[in-house]
């Protein structure tokens, strides 16, 4: 009974992972905007951002795997 909550709780947090993923790219690039700087020192001034980057490019690959099997699953009515 609880397989709608479970899939949209899978599905969530594939969809929390692509947008931190891509906020953590915007804020790089516009630190290298703002200070007129290359990719390396931009990223050197926000360590968080590329591990959070790093965390979240790994963790979309298991998260968005289960969120495909699950609809996989729903649209073949299993």
């Amino acid at each position: 009974r609880n397989y709608r909550f479970f899939f949209m709780f899978v599905f969530s947090t594939t969809m929390l992972c692509i947008y931190v993923f891509g906020f953590c790219c915007v804020y790089i690039k516009r630190i290298m905007d703002v200070e007129e700087t290359n990719v390396w020192r931009a990223i050197a001034k926000t360590p968080a951002s590329i591990v959070l980057i790093v965390y979240a490019f790994v963790a979309v690959w298991f998260v968005g795997g289960l969120s495909v099997f699950h609809l996989y699953l729903i649209g073949t009515n299993q």
